[in-house]
């Protein structure tokens, strides 16, 4: 529930960084679920904005991160979780 409250409260993640304050849908997962130990059970991997139809990044992804005013963080590891 805390988790639910925190993304209430600080909103939508447009920059798919776990280490902010914002949460992505996949960042709600990863922090929700834990063992019995506490540590997560899913393990972030590297996020890409490459469209598969023509091996470049997709014009979307673009103007999304140009308007954030950062670069494109193709391949992080920190910015999804599978």
């Amino acid at each position: 529930m805390s988790i639910y409250l925190r993304q209430r409260k600080h909103g939508k993640d447009n920059y798919f960084d776990l280490t902010n304050e914002e949460i992505y849908c996949s960042e709600l997962i990863y922090f929700a679920y834990k063992d019995s130990y506490g540590k997560n059970i899913f393990n972030t991997t590297p996020m890409t904005f490459i469209d598969a139809n023509t091996n470049e990044t997709h014009i979307y992804w673009q103007k999304h991160f140009n308007l954030l005013g950062i670069p494109i963080p193709e391949g992080k590891k920190r910015y999804c979780t599978q």
